[in-house]
């Protein structure tokens, strides 16, 4: 598996790792918890870059992908991906 880290202006970390057919957001394991309220915010060139790997993560786990709003329709977002994390109100 393949993974990359990148540092937030608040000296928070998300690590972006990737495999065949899987794309995964983790913390560091220092920072990790119980709370699932997380906040990143990055300088723009630290954005474009994890936009970027993000980008490629995806191209190289599934071919032919197709980008898509994740609450549109023929997405599974809601149906399946963290629909507990999901702020309330969406």
């Amino acid at each position: 598996m393949k993974r990359k880290g990148f540092k937030a202006l608040n000296g928070s970390e998300l690590i972006v790792c990737h495999r065949r057919s899987a794309v995964i957001f983790e913390l560091p394991e220092s920072s990790q918890d119980t709370k699932y309220d997380f906040r990143f915010e990055f300088d723009p060139a630290t954005f474009k870059e994890l936009l970027e790997y993000i980008e490629e993560a995806a191209n190289n786990s599934w071919k032919n992908i197709t980008p898509r709003e994740a609450d549109s329709l023929n997405s599974d977002y809601w149906e399946y991906y963290d629909r507990q994390l999901m702020p309330m109100g969406t």
